[in-house]
């Protein structure tokens, strides 16, 4: 078997038809897939700016790797980056957005703002700056995951000894019965639903950050008094 060098399977991607770059773009499993591979190949970063920034974004957001919850916030912030949010008080975002859209529930059709496609006229300058939030924040969730996992597998529970035990007028620590160790094993990586979960929650931190980026260049066309309540308060507080 024949093995490329490097220079070779670059321009071997690079020979490569714009109807083949687009199909292969398309086909991408997730944004940070994207990003990489416009990194990698100047012809498919042409394609992209090219007129198809809309299309082949749309079409690894749809692919399956993205759960719902995330598709709808990253669609908020191209709305929010691109100055076309079409919230016009805080009142309403955390009503429509962060109540209904972005609940640990599907949302009921029509009671909130949940967009899952991309508006037509998106930039890619704007999309781009979204492959590159993708790719920070599936760090800094991979970084999390690994810490808190590591957290985990240091505990050693135990169980108590007498299975007629009570606590009844007493305070946990106050306690101490016969235990015995409970024994654990190694459950590997973290799952699908482990990694969205963390995904989301970076995500929902992100779309607050742009709202008060956008307050801050005079990009979100609000009340004074909603973006001194958006400035003041925590992620936390709005979700």
């Amino acid at each position: 078997m024949t093995t490329l060098t490097k220079g070779e399977a670059h321009n071997g991607l690079e020979c490569l038809a714009p109807e083949v770059l687009l199909m292969i773009a398309t086909q991408l499993p997730d944004l940070v897939s994207l990003d990489s591979l416009l990194r990698a190949s100047p012809n498919t970063f042409r394609l992209f700016n090219n007129g198809n920034a809309v299309k082949i974004t749309e079409a690894v957001l749809s692919a399956g790797f993205t759960h719902h919850h995330i598709r709808v916030i990253i669609c908020v912030i191209v709305l929010i980056r691109s100055s076309n949010l079409p919230i016009h008080n805080l009142d309403d975002f955390r009503k429509q957005v962060t109540l209904e859209a972005m609940e640990n529930r599907t949302p009921t059709p029509g009671s909130g703002f949940s967009p899952i496609h991309l508006s037509p006229t998106t930039t890619p300058a704007v999309l781009r700056s979204i492959l590159a939030s993708a790719r920070r924040i599936t760090c800094l969730t991979l970084d999390c995951l690994e810490y808190y996992l590591a957290q985990f597998r240091s505990l050693k529970p135990q169980h108590v000894i007498d299975r007629k035990f009570q606590l009844v007028g007493y305070q946990p620590w106050e306690v101490h019965p016969e235990r015995r160790e409970c024994p654990t094993q190694e459950v590997g990586p973290p799952s699908w639903t482990e990694e969205q979960r963390v995904f989301r929650a970076f995500w929902r931190i992100q779309v607050i950050c742009d709202l008060k980026t956008a307050a801050s260049h005079s990009l979100l066309r609000w009340p004074t008094g909603d973006i001194e309540r958006l400035n003041s308060e925590e992620p936390i507080e709005l979700f």
